[in-house]
């Protein structure tokens, strides 16, 4: 129910206390398939607002990570799509804001 970037951070800055320099984030993700661009810096959505505080509060720690998934057929979080038309297989980004938080996550 959450669709503030500050009520996300603040749970996870809480949650991790001390230890954000011992902690990797196992899991993490959000639709990147529905056109969502999370760059805009805006609350009111709560898919927004989660991936746009993770990936600051994981920034600023330096925390590693892992993005939940970054390829599965037919799922809206998909990171990647696999073109299968030809050869070489192929996989392509769904969405470049998302892909770009996940690098500004992982300082890239």
């Amino acid at each position: 129910t959450w669709t503030a970037q500050k009520q996300w951070s603040d749970s996870m800055t809480t949650a991790l206390g001390s230890y954000s320099a011992r902690t990797i984030v196992g899991e993490w993700g959000a639709p990147m398939t529905t056109g969502t661009d999370y760059n805009v810096n805006t609350d009111g959505d709560a898919f927004r607002s989660y991936v746009r505080a993770v990936s600051d509060v994981m920034h600023s720690a330096g925390m590693g990570s892992c993005y939940w998934p970054g390829l599965r057929n037919g799922d809206s979080y998909s990171m990647t799509t696999l073109s299968t038309g030809g050869s070489p297989l192929t996989l392509t980004v769904t969405s470049a804001s998302g892909l770009g938080r996940l690098q500004w996550a992982w300082q890239m």
